[in-house]
């Protein structure tokens, strides 16, 4: 399948509603998920200064291949898309990015100056046992799956003086609900 028919199919279902062309709808849909999925993959390892300057060059080539005469227009324009992604996620900062960011060139800045290179390295790489164990921590003892359930005792409501079509008052005294 050609990466148009692909595009096509992805747009269809939404471009069908909003009387577009299913291209433009996949284009869009495909950039943006191409990207948030590079993000979040980054963000997971990387941090501060290295993962802007991986988002960075990322969109940087990814823009440089858009130009290419050699890529077909919609190829072209889904790269431009995912472009513009990577390149927005460098200016997207929130007060905790901007921190970590700031905290990340102290580090590097520092490690350059000392000369230790690996240090310089590691101020752009997560330290992923400890963040990543901090994470999976929140989630100790939470089950998917639940041995309970809700017993119709527990399920009642009350509903009084619902007008109906007709102009009339009907009255439901209680409701049981099964799950």
């Amino acid at each position: 399948m050609r990466i148009e028919e692909f595009l096509r199919k992805v747009g269809e279902p939404l471009a069908k509603h909003m009387l577009v062309d299913p291209l433009d709808i996949g284009i869009g849909a495909t950039g943006e998920l191409l990207g948030v999925i590079t993000e979040g993959v980054v963000d997971a390892f990387l941090k501060g200064w290295l993962s802007k300057a991986v988002q960075a060059i990322g969109g940087a080539v990814a823009l440089y291949a858009a130009t290419s005469p050699k890529v077909a227009g919609p190829t072209k324009r889904l790269l431009a898309q995912y472009a513009f992604h990577e390149l927005g996620r460098i200016v997207d900062a929130k007060p905790n990015d901007i921190k970590e960011l700031k905290k990340s060139i102290d580090e590097l800045v520092e490690a350059i100056k000392s000369g230790d290179w690996m240090k310089a390295l590691k101020s752009g790489v997560r330290d992923i046992e400890s963040e990543w164990g901090e994470v999976v921590g929140l989630f100790q003892g939470v089950s998917l799956t639940s041995e309970t359930s809700l017993s119709p005792e527990l399920v009642e409501f009350k509903v009084e003086g619902v007008e109906e079509a007709g102009g009339e008052t009907s009255s439901i005294e209680e409701a049981e609900i099964s799950v």
